[in-house]
């Protein structure tokens, strides 16, 4: 029974493509253990048992070590600041090493999780009613295979050619799911050829137009070697003239940082509180009130952000409540004298409701190879007294 841990961080990749993630943060597997039954450091063998936590504190660990998990996914990365050292003193440091001596690899998902459709800030805005959804922030991607778009000038008769060779040559004209993609235009090219070394004046009358066809698709900036070799393998004589255009991102719909809601039904604040502590499971939020709100304004648009969402808010104008775990206190105030309320549920909170979301997920993606558990020790450090 189990998984091999690169075919169970490739599933967990799929939940939450790691690409998506925010550029400050560290995500993916940060710990892969050697076999503790191997004594020349053989890469961890299979995985069966996952034990899910938003942090990996000693306790969780502990847990861990005695319910024999052969993996410990941490939404919150417990190695984010570089290690300069690993010792005995510092107790991350020293949990760290307790993970590797007992074979337990650790993965983090984090912004990931919260970017994926699905992910942590969907499953936040489920519990505030029916409405349309976005993210605030959308991610963007540039897939490797289209992050340069390359163009050649080249005679009419040779286009083909040309094509043809960077297509089955080097992998040209992917984008997306399709294949050998190309655009063709047919212009007058006017000039004349001169000395590179010792260009010589050129008369207006001595200008000559040529018919040339202008041949654009987008490739890897990986091949642009390749793609060199071949057009001076192809152009024979006549080399072609070629450019190259470096590509940018393109947003990905429905990927992205928190969540804009628009409810269907317009509501009161009170109520709106209510519905998003039977949904955290909460006794008590923090509540700022606009002083709209508290003259009876109902609530339409919703922003929420798991976790700390001071930065996704930053410059937002239009929402009626902003909700997420924690914010800046100046942050709080300049919401409200815009006419916002804002819920705060504490950090862990707005997160640790996902796990039993995430685990079902994990367990369908393996065919039910792995057996996936919530810790029990996993809390949020800070309690009401």
């Amino acid at each position: 029974m189990g998984l091999p841990l690169r075919h169970v961080t490739e599933l967990l990749e799929q939940i939450a493509p790691t690409r998506f993630a925010e550029d400050w943060d560290n995500v993916g597997l940060l710990l892969e253990p050697p076999d503790p039954g191997s004594p020349d450091g053989a890469r961890a063998g299979r995985v069966s048992r996952i034990m899910l936590t938003i942090d990996l504190t000693e306790p969780v660990l502990n847990e861990a070590i005695g319910k024999n998990a052969d993996m410990v996914v941490a939404y919150h990365p417990p190695i984010f600041k570089p290690l300069k050292r690993l010792g005995l003193d510092d107790g991350r440091q020293r949990m760290l090493l307790r993970a590797v001596r007992h074979g337990i690899a650790v993965y983090s998902p984090h912004t990931a999780l919260d970017a994926a459709p699905g992910g942590v800030n969907d499953w936040l805005a489920d519990g505030l009613g029916e409405g349309e959804r976005k993210p605030i922030t959308l991610a963007s991607e540039l897939p490797r295979s289209e992050d340069c778009k390359v163009v050649v000038y080249a005679q009419a008769a040779a286009v083909d050619k040309i094509r043809s060779a960077l297509f089955s040559r080097v992998g040209a004209g992917w984008r997306g799911s399709l294949s050998h993609d190309s655009f063709a235009t047919v212009g007058a090219a006017i000039g004349v050829i001169n000395n590179v070394d010792n260009p010589q004046p050129v008369a207006a009358d001595q200008l000559q137009q040529h018919q040339i066809t202008k041949l654009e698709l987008v490739c890897a900036g990986r091949s642009l070697a390749a793609i060199s070799e071949v057009l001076q393998s192809v152009g024979g004589h006549n080399q072609p003239v070629w450019e190259v255009h470096p590509l940018s991102p393109k947003p990905k719909p429905k990927v992205g940082m928190g969540r804009m809601i628009r409810l269907r039904e317009p509501i009161q604040l009170p109520l709106l509180v209510e519905r998003l502590k039977e949904h955290l499971g909460l006794h008590f939020v923090r509540l700022a009130t606009s002083p709209q709100h508290k003259r009876g304004k109902q609530v339409e648009k919703v922003a929420v952000c798991a976790g700390a969402g001071g930065a996704v808010f930053a410059g937002m104008l239009g929402p009626h409540v902003y909700i997420t775990g924690e914010m800046r206190h100046h942050d709080i105030l300049e919401k409200n004298q815009n006419g916002s309320s804002v819920i705060l549920c504490d950090h862990t909170n707005t997160e640790r409701g996902y796990l039993p979301r995430l685990r079902d997920s994990i367990v369908q993606a393996s065919g039910d190879e792995l057996v996936v558990f919530l810790s029990a020790h996993d809390r949020d450090p800070l309690e009401v007294v």
